[in-house]
């Protein structure tokens, strides 16, 4: 079981977050709309959070833009492996605001 495989099973617990797909690619929804997902070439957990979120993260070093066209996703941000730990926490905070 990877990390992102982990991060699912207790994201799935919460009211609204179920299981889709996005880009053809296994992801998850909170109450429809995109919320995670794992970027397996990067090895990579990508979040959709809040615009505030995602320059905190990115200031902090936790996160990176999340940039899959050529241009930075402003509500997306990608976690590398050292810092999948923090996606649950990350995605609560996201869920909540």
């Amino acid at each position: 079981m990877n990390t992102f495989d982990a991060l699912k099973e207790r994201l799935l617990q919460l009211d609204g977050v179920e299981e889709s797909t996005i880009m053809r690619k296994p992801c998850l929804r909170f109450n429809g709309d995109f919320l995670a997902m794992y970027l397996e070439k990067n090895n990579a957990i990508v979040i959709k959070t809040k615009p505030q979120l995602v320059k905190k993260y990115i200031d902090q070093g936790i996160a990176s833009p999340f940039n899959i066209t050529g241009r930075n996703f402003k509500e997306w941000i990608q976690l590398d492996q050292e810092f999948h730990n923090l996606a649950y926490d990350i995605i609560t905070e996201s869920i909540q605001m």
